[in-house]
């Protein structure tokens, strides 16, 4: 795999009107699919619950943005172990292999940008350029470090040693981890 040079994902500024019929076409899409319920995920299965948490648009509190699978502290344990497992064969797999399975990933994003940025808008009251923003960066950071990963396929090279200074450098699998993530844009 060629690792080419990285730039920042450009973001929209909405002031053309192209860029605003796309936009508004994204809204009206996002919008056709409101109300619907969605599982967690883990281990590659779809899991309900008859707890839901519902998303509601700030901009119109009363418009159900969705609803989504209420966790337990049950459920973030699976969720871990499950991750845990599938890091045995993730780890086994060549550096090249991982970039691209990230770049494909902010590949994706890109194109369906507009419908990100609408989720957005209407999941946490976003205005279009922050919304913009705020994609263009979630695909940088999958892009940023799906390449600079690259950059170390084969050791790290030449590491700067200061004066009475040895220092080495090890790649090591680091695993899976839980986040719960505190959310602080929107209080209810």
């Amino acid at each position: 795999m060629h690792v080419l040079s990285y730039a920042n994902e450009p973001y929209e500024t909405f002031t053309t009107p192209p860029a605003l019929e796309e936009m508004r076409a994204a809204l009206r899409s996002v919008k056709s699919q409101f109300g619907q319920s969605y599982p967690m995920v883990i281990g590659g299965k779809k899991l309900m619950t008859n707890a839901l948490l519902t998303s509601t648009n700030p901009s119109a509190p009363s418009e159900v943005v969705g609803h989504s699978a209420r966790a337990t502290r049950e459920h973030a344990d699976a969720a871990l172990e499950a991750a845990w497992t599938a890091f045995e064969s993730w780890k086994l797999w060549k550096q090249e292999d991982r970039s691209r399975v990230m770049l494909k990933a902010a590949a994706i994003m890109r194109r369906r940008k507009r419908e990100l940025e609408a989720w957005l808008v209407y999941e946490i009251g976003k205005n279009f350029v922050e919304a913009s923003a705020e994609v263009a960066e979630m695909i940088d950071f999958t892009e940023y470090y799906a390449r600079q990963a690259m950059r170390h396929v084969g050791g790290l090279g030449h590491l700067n040693a200061c004066s009475g200074e040895e220092n080495e450098s090890f790649h090591i699998p680091l695993g899976a981890g839980l986040t719960i993530a505190p959310w602080n844009f929107r209080w209810r």
